[in-house]
């Protein structure tokens, strides 16, 4: 194939410009910014929709609740706006965004607090508290690919991708559960994600837009789109900046963590002494590792060796490594309720696997003992033979002459009495009459 050609199919393959229907997509962004009528009742439910998932920690259910929600539409309309300078629509679009969100925050604070359950495992709360750089790179180019999508003639299912994708609801739910709970941190956190998404969002609709050429409703004013320029990139400088620095921060306490459980794992005995538990806290600044130790009290020096092994290995020279040691060994009583537990859930374990054991003894016959005495009260009989079938014992009894009474009656009356059992067979056995 020659260059020409190459570049031609290579041109063919990633042009935007088949099957663009920029008339409809217009149409349909400015329909769905209007908040009116059905959309509010659409909001209605994917509100209580994300609350209950927050709030029993259902990633199900809050990906539920992102799909129906109709927070999206007025963030695209507002970067439709900006990319063709229609003022009246980026004032519907503004408008109808902030009476969503005054209406989502209201509704979720309401439910958190009458709602009565307070979990221990808020991982879900927590994840729309913490945005990073890697949350402004999801919101940017699922923007991009939902204004795509809404530029073309036949729709997919891009646009539920990216909802899910770029989470709205939840941050603003997260907020109602902060502002139930008097926790700011989790207010400021979600609502600093949620402008994140608002915000790229935005822009990547924006972009979209001029690289489509979608018709330009009015010239701005060269002063005054300058102005605008200006103020947007202060604005993305103080979304990012903030980001860049979380993406760091947890990539080095993530970093740490594995590090530090690599130094555990390779110190688990030391010299007669165990460590037999572990927790490692990566704050930034004075990471921690706490050991706690079974046996013999660690040494000055062994302690001196450990935390400068630890500092090595986890590549940071504020590493802090505290040792919770017990002296069990000795006979001297806990200290710790920690290690109480511990030897109290070990004991109730063995005290477990006994009592199984007793169990399956108890099921058991002592075979030769009972041959013994059986052998013993009847002298008439040459052997016996038990075993012990699914409900029943079952005795083969074997005599020494066929002139012999049979002693059925009386071993079952003793076997029941020996092992105290109900369900006895017994089978007597004679020998063959010589010729």
């Amino acid at each position: 194939m020659k260059a020409k050609d190459f570049l031609s199919e290579l041109h063919s393959l990633v042009s935007l410009h088949d099957g663009l229907d920029i008339q409809s997509a217009e149409n349909s962004i400015r329909n769905n910014v209007r908040f009116r009528g059905m959309n509010v009742w659409i909001l209605a439910c994917a509100i209580v929709i994300a609350s209950v998932g927050l709030n029993v920690n259902s990633t199900a259910v809050i990906i539920g609740a992102m799909l129906i929600s109709p927070l999206m539409g007025p963030i695209i309309g507002f970067g439709l706006a900006l990319g063709t300078n229609d003022m009246p629509l980026l004032k519907s679009s503004l408008y109808n965004l902030a009476v969503m969100v005054a209406i989502s925050i209201t509704a979720s604070t309401l439910f958190f607090l009458i709602s009565p359950l307070n979990l221990q495992n808020q991982s879900e709360l927590l994840a729309r508290t913490n945005p990073t750089i890697y949350d402004v790179i999801v919101a940017f180019i699922g923007g991009a690919a939902g204004a795509l999508e809404n530029s073309r003639k036949e729709k997919g299912t891009v646009i539920s991708g990216v909802a899910i994708a770029t989470a709205l609801m939840p941050p603003l739910c997260t907020v109602g559960y902060g502002l139930s709970n008097f926790d700011f941190t989790y207010v400021f956190g979600a609502l600093y994600l949620f402008a994140i998404n608002c915000i790229f969002v935005a822009l990547a609709t924006f972009v979209v837009v001029k690289f489509l050429h979608y018709p330009v409703y009015a010239e701005a004013d060269p002063a005054k789109y300058r102005r605008m320029q200006t103020l947007a990139s202060i604005i993305l400088v103080l979304m990012v900046v903030p980001s860049v620095f979380s993406a760091v921060r947890i990539i080095e306490e993530n970093n740490f963590s594995i590090r530090a459980s690599k130094f555990v794992n390779c110190h688990k005995s030391i010299d007669g002494v165990l460590v037999y538990d572990y927790s490692i806290n990566p704050q930034r600044g004075e990471p921690t590792i706490t050991l706690s130790l079974a046996g013999r009290p660690l040494t000055f020096e062994e302690k001196t060796v450990l935390v400068s092994e630890a500092r090595q290995l986890c590549h940071n020279e504020n590493t802090k490594v505290l040792f919770n040691e017990s002296s069990l060994s000795n006979g001297v009583e806990m200290d710790s309720e920690f290690e109480k537990q511990v030897y109290h859930d070990l004991n109730n374990q063995l005290k477990t696997l006994q009592d199984s054991i007793r169990f399956f003894h108890s099921k058991e016959l002592p075979f030769q003992q009972l041959d013994k005495e059986m052998l013993a009260l009847f002298p008439q009989v040459e052997s016996i033979r038990l075993a012990k079938g699914e409900n029943n014992v079952i005795a083969i009894v074997q005599y020494k002459s066929t002139e012999v009474e049979s002693i059925s009656d009386q071993l079952k009356n003793w076997i029941k009495v020996r092992l105290s059992v109900e369900a006895i067979d017994v089978f007597d056995i004679y020998p063959q009459p010589q010729e």
